[in-house]
């Protein structure tokens, strides 16, 4: 979780860069991702991951480490902050977010700039070592999911202050692991499924038998009552490891 003093920082970085956006090309690290713009959102997922190859094959190419970085801010930050506010419009409300649910997107930005920078050295020494390109291309796959990820997340979030059930449904996934197949619709408080830390997609998560990856499933809010004996289901779903 983000800590109070990095959310700080965040706040600041964008306010001073939006505000003196000549400052961009003297940050480094961190404070430059997250004063990157939030409006490079694209349309679609295909979209998405088509920018994410573009980005790769020309770092691959002989580009700047840099300008990678500063390219998978700007969409990563636009998609995450698009997933948002489109959860928040879903729910009936009206833009800007409360606070609680800025505070998570604030989260979701920081948190992936170890990613990107550690994604930029594999691709700098797959291209110094001249080896294959395409298995950072088929990584563009993982990152390209990213918007649906932070949109259920901000459902899930919703739902938890709103104190709503929600219901766990299989997505169109071929295989499903065992965990999440257990879990084909349960209906519990998102209470619950917050506090034991379940739920679909965001890899890592040691909670199900497929870690989140390439999970397809989704939590939804339900106005259906809560199956009985759902704690217990849930915890049963987490042991099938």
């Amino acid at each position: 979780m983000t800590t109070p003093l990095a959310r700080t920082i965040y706040r600041t970085c964008k306010a001073i860069a939006g505000k003196y956006p000549a400052i961009l090309p003297s940050l480094v690290g961190p404070a430059r991702w997250i004063a990157a713009r939030p409006d490079m959102a694209v349309k679609t997922e295909d979209a998405f991951n088509r920018s994410i190859r573009n980005l790769v094959k020309v770092l691959y190419g002989g580009g700047s480490e840099g300008a990678f970085i500063d390219g998978m801010a700007e969409l990563i930050q636009g998609q995450l902050t698009r997933a948002y506010n489109q959860a928040w419009r879903e729910s009936g409300e009206e833009l800007p977010l409360p606070d609680y649910l800025e505070a998570a997107l604030e989260d979701a930005i920081l948190t992936q700039y170890d990613f990107v920078d550690g994604y930029a050295a594999d691709i700098v020494d797959a291209r110094d070592n001249e080896q294959s390109i395409e298995p950072l291309l088929g990584r563009a796959d993982l990152w390209a999911g990213q918007y649906e990820s932070a949109r259920l997340e901000a459902v899930r979030l919703i739902a938890v202050e709103n104190e709503d059930n929600m219901l766990w449904s299989l997505g169109d996934a071929e295989e499903h692991c065992n965990s999440c197949a257990s879990l084909d619709g349960v209906v519990a408080p998102a209470k619950l499924w917050e506090s034991l830390g379940v739920h679909p997609r965001e890899g890592p998560n040691d909670k199900l038998d497929c870690s989140g990856y390439h999970c397809t499933c989704s939590l939804d809010p339900t106005n259906e009552k809560a199956t009985p004996g759902a704690r217990e289901i849930i915890m049963i779903a987490m042991a099938q490891k």
